[in-house]
Formats: structure tokens, sequence, C-alpha cells
């Protein structure tokens, strides 16, 4: 059996960031190399990096000079190590990111959305349908006996 506990992020496709057209940009992650959090690490890690040529060389996305003057900010707080400024620079750029593909996030955190569960054997019956979360490990412990 395979069940998350809960969904974060909220992902929507068609963010609207390139207003009228409202698709993903399906290709785009696929010539991303690497994550936020490498970039983000890369720049702090590398105090002499240049924050600009090391977004651009791992995602290829040309930069807004207000885009380019958020970045350096964001970037010389995290190297100053103002706390929280490295998670602040990773969702800088993951959602800048993010804006290139034309998909949006509702929130960093858990949403409200139903979550599936899969299984497969004797009893997956008991796991059809919807389910209260607290359920999953009550039926797990009849099935097993315990």
């Amino acid at each position: 059996m395979i069940v998350a506990d809960h969904e974060i992020g909220g992902f929507s496709l068609g963010a609207g960031f390139s207003v009228p057209d409202l698709t993903w940009n399906t290709t785009f992650f696929d010539s991303v190399p690497r994550s936020a959090e490498f970039i983000a690490d890369t720049i702090i890690d590398e105090p002499t990096s240049d924050p600009v040529e090391v977004f651009t060389t791992n995602t290829g996305v040309t930069l807004t000079p207000e885009e380019e003057a958020e970045l350096i900010a964001a970037s010389q707080k995290a190297r100053d190590d103002i706390d929280g400024a490295d998670d602040e620079l990773e969702v800088w750029i993951g959602l800048r990111v993010s804006k290139e593909a034309n998909v949006g996030w509702t929130t960093d955190e858990h949403t409200s959305s139903d979550v599936e569960i899969f299984a497969y054997g004797p009893q997956t019956d008991v796991f059809r349908g919807f389910h209260d979360n607290t359920n999953i490990p009550k039926a797990l412990n009849a099935y097993l006996e315990l």
C-alpha cells in the first residue's frame, strides 16, 4: 500500500504568468538540470560567484534588471547568514523557475486536497473510496491482526 499523509504546494498548471496564454510550458523543466536548493546552495557556498550567472547557467532563464537586483539582494542576505534568508533565496529561485514554466503554487505548506491510496493484494477493497486518515492504520492493524 502507498499513501501520502498530506499534499504540499497546491500545484496549478497555466498559472497566468503569461496571460492570455494559460498553458503549461511542459518542456521547460526538462531543460533545468538543477534544483532550486542546489542553485541556492551554490550561490551561498561560493561567495565570490555571481548569483545571476549561477542562476542563469543552471536554469537558462534571462532575468530582468529588477529580478537581477532581487536575486542579488536575496543572495547577499543568505551569504550574510541572516536567519531564514537561505530558505527565502531557495523559494525565490523556485518561484522564478515556476514562472518560466507557467506553473503556480497555492502554498508551500500542507493543502486540504485529498491524497490517493494505492493498494494491491489481499483485502485491498478495504482501501477503496475516501477515508479519514486515522482509519488507515486501523485497517492495517486489523489486517495484520495486531
